[in-house]
């Protein structure tokens, strides 16, 4: 046989092996991550029948960057390799790779090719964040092994998690800022928006970056993630890998968004039905939100607690607040473990507290963990307390920061506790033109424009409405008036 009939019944055998493997996912013989090793798996075998027909360069290594480094290829995804040089190419070695990355594209395979030596891997991955990323994955398939190892570890020698971290913030903030820094859009993408798939990989890079292992046990292990979380996140974490795999399935490409159009399917083949007067997409969507809000949740946690481990030396100085409240630099801190245990009424006043106190950025997570542990303490009781209520009031009432704070309470679920309706538009779909985001969002952002008619800088925008606004009578709370006894 002929080189290039070799090709083709490695193509065919391929492509009846990732139907079949396919098949079996679909019939629910494989979950999820057994679908994404099995599929990398092939791939590799793929590869290296073709490597035997067209070698690689003398000493030189195959590699898997990417999600195909991390045994995780998707149905459609692209195939990122990278040919590792022992030497700069020579004429005979170019004309070797150009042969070896044409017959990989003659099988059909969406391959991403970059050949590289050591030295051109430090130096790309300098000047280049998702080179670098791409590195800390890079897998060994075939070849010079040796060779590889000693990329491993001339990288780390090279690499700096500080600057790293740094770089994955700013990129983590322009990718949350592409999405509108929200995980509810009505159409969002399952790999991209807030809380999705990218987070998920963002914690497990910066794992990897300084160099903890063992996954999600291994950063429990380095106490920056707890018990809980870990479960939690590693059970979501296979829930997006699912909404992947079958979003793909579906479009029969790799596509990522879940439209409109899709989503009914997403539930069809997710088993939902229609409950509550909701249609069975509309369900299927608010558990999505769901899960989305918790990946944002704790990587939010997972930011803020790898910012501490790798800049020990920031301002940690204590500044008391009051008997129940301290500042740790920039973040609002609870002076007690059992704080909320004993004075449930904290859990709002916490968020009045960091409102009043420009010059903080966030809670701690600590506090946040706190708060989150404890939310189920507000109950119809708790609801009915005036001086619960009376807290809640000088939130609204706050010059400044209304829907940051709304925004927060909304994350660590203390909103739909203090409200019950509001749980019931957490996640809800809208079915227009209008709306892009569910309609507790938009109830968000409608607060947000209120908001604004009252500000001076806003008043050109929309200036009847300023007016308006400017012109109402002050309201009286008196009797919800805070009582003089402290909050109990």
């Amino acid at each position: 046989m002929t080189v290039a009939q070799d090709l083709q019944a490695i193509k065919q055998t391929t492509a009846h092996e990732q139907a079949e493997l396919r098949e079996k996912y679909q019939q629910h013989q494989l979950n999820p991550n057994e679908f994404l090793l099995l599929h990398s798996q092939h791939i590799d075998c793929c590869l290296s029948k073709v490597i035997e027909l067209c070698p690689l360069p003398d000493g030189a290594a195959l590699c898997a960057v990417g999600g195909y480094g991390r045994e995780q290829l998707f149905p459609y995804s692209d195939i990122d390799i990278l040919i590792l040089l022992a030497n700069e190419p020579q004429k005979e070695d170019k004309a070797k790779i150009e042969m070896l990355v044409q017959s990989f594209w003659d099988l059909g395979l969406d391959i991403g090719a970059s050949v590289r030596t050591i030295k051109d891997c430090l130096r790309e991955a300098k000047n280049d964040i998702t080179i670098e990323t791409s590195l800390l994955e890079c897998r060994y398939i075939l070849g010079n092994q040796q060779l590889v190892k000693q990329l491993h570890k001339e990288f780390f020698q090279h690499h700096n998690p500080q600057d790293f971290f740094l770089a994955k913030q700013l990129e983590m903030n322009q990718r949350y800022a592409r999405y509108n820094n929200t995980p509810y859009s009505l159409e969002p993408n399952c790999k991209e928006s807030p809380g999705t798939l990218r987070d998920i990989q963002l914690i497990q890079w910066l794992a990897l970056s300084n160099n903890i292992q063992d996954g999600w046990n291994g950063l429990v292990k380095a106490n920056l993630m707890t018990e809980k979380e870990a479960e939690v996140i590693k059970k979501t974490e296979n829930n997006f890998l699912r909404f992947r795999i079958e979003l793909h399935l579906i479009h029969q490409k790799r596509d990522d968004r879940i439209l409109f159009h899709v989503q009914p399917l997403l539930a069809e083949v997710y088993g939902y039905t229609a409950q509550g007067g909701k249609r069975p997409s509309e369900n299927f969507m608010q558990d999505y939100y769901g899960a989305a809000r918790i990946v944002n949740l704790i990587t939010h946690f997972m930011i803020l607690n790898f910012k501490n481990y790798l800049f020990p030396d920031s301002d940690k100085r204590i500044t008391p607040i009051d008997d129940d409240f301290q500042k740790i630099g920039q973040l609002l801190d609870i002076r007690h473990d059992d704080a909320f245990e004993k004075n449930p009424s904290l859990l709002l006043k916490a968020f009045l507290v960091l409102q009043q106190h420009s010059d903080l950025d966030d809670f701690s997570v600590r506090t946040q963990r706190l708060i989150w542990s404890e939310r189920k303490r507000i109950d119809s009781a708790f609801r009915q307390n005036r001086v619960n209520q009376q807290i809640f009031l000088e939130i609204l009432k706050h010059p400044t920061g209304i829907v940051h704070t709304f925004r927060r309470l909304s994350k660590l679920k203390i909103l739909p506790r203090y409200i019950p309706s509001w749980q019931k538009i957490v996640g809800q779909m809208q079915h227009d033109l209008f709306h892009v985001y569910t309609v507790d969002q938009h109830t968000l952002q409608v607060i947000r424009y209120m908001r604004r008619f009252t500000m001076p800088e806003y008043a050109q925008d929309n200036p009847l409405a300023a007016q308006l606004i400017a012109d109402f009578e002050a309201v009286s709370y008196t009797h919800l008036t805070l009582p003089t006894t402290p909050y109990v």
